[in-house]
């Protein structure tokens, strides 16, 4: 066999010229014996594959279609196993006993936090938290602190002689009557028909709530006081305070 462009002589096998490298165009009956029996011809991967009778085909095709089935429905019922009611039944009472629980703590927390008792202090009705006792401190007429000792609430009182709430309030808008004690600018507030004389103040180490006000030529001072890491306690006993806040005498 000629290579048709260059005349080359090829084997006939060639499928392209060694000379010239043109593809080489093979006779019909070259190209037949390949596909008939050559060594490029492609093997018959489905000969043998239904030599078996049609009757026992179909008969293993149904039974691969029930096995089929049957792993399907195991699979079916491992993945959504059938609920166990008395199982459910148990879980949903345990979590119902549990919110009651959480119910009532919660419940109580806030009832025991604020929780008080309106208290006389020599001639002065003051709320006092349940959970405050009695203590003895130099500078107070009667003093009630935390379990804690963080927080304190106390009477003060002293002559005022011919001094009114508002010259008190002066002294202590100047400073003169507060020393190094730091104070906001007192406000006036009236509480059940008495007017009382409001001050926020702070030292290095405490923090304080002080309601003044002047009966009868004496100075009434309620105050109060925590240190300064439990001052975010002051306010919830202060709102307390100014609502039952009262001279009795």
């Amino acid at each position: 066999m000629q290579c048709k462009k260059c005349g080359s002589f090829l084997n006939e096998d060639a499928t392209f010229c060694p000379n010239c490298g043109s593809l080489v165009e093979q006779s019909e009956t070259t190209s037949q014996n390949n596909v008939n029996g050559g060594v490029n011809q492609a093997p018959d991967l489905m000969t043998g594959m239904n030599t078996q009778p049609q009757s026992e085909t179909m008969a293993a095709n149904d039974q691969t279609q029930n096995l089929n089935s049957e792993n399907n429905t195991q699979v079916t019922n491992s993945a959504n196993p059938t609920p166990n009611k008395k199982n459910n039944k148990k879980v949903f009472i345990i979590g119902g006993i549990v919110a009651v629980v959480l119910v009532v703590a919660i419940v109580c927390f806030f009832i025991f936090k604020n929780s008080g008792t309106v208290t006389n202090l020599v001639g002065v009705n003051v709320w006092i938290p349940n959970d405050f006792t009695e203590e003895s401190r130099y500078g107070y007429e009667k003093l009630y602190a935390s379990k804690d000792k963080d927080v304190i609430v106390g009477l003060i009182t002293q002559n005022a002689y011919s001094a009114t709430l508002d010259q008190y309030m002066d002294a202590i808008d100047s400073g003169e009557m507060m020393g190094s004690i730091k104070c906001e600018k007192s406000t006036k507030q009236t509480i059940k028909g008495q007017e009382w004389g409001h001050v926020t103040c702070s030292t290095s180490t405490q923090e304080s709530n002080m309601y003044i006000t002047v009966k009868n030529s004496k100075l009434y001072m309620v105050e109060v006081a925590a240190q300064n890491d439990s001052a975010n306690k002051i306010d919830s006993i202060d709102s307390k305070i100014k609502q039952n806040l009262e001279i009795v005498k």
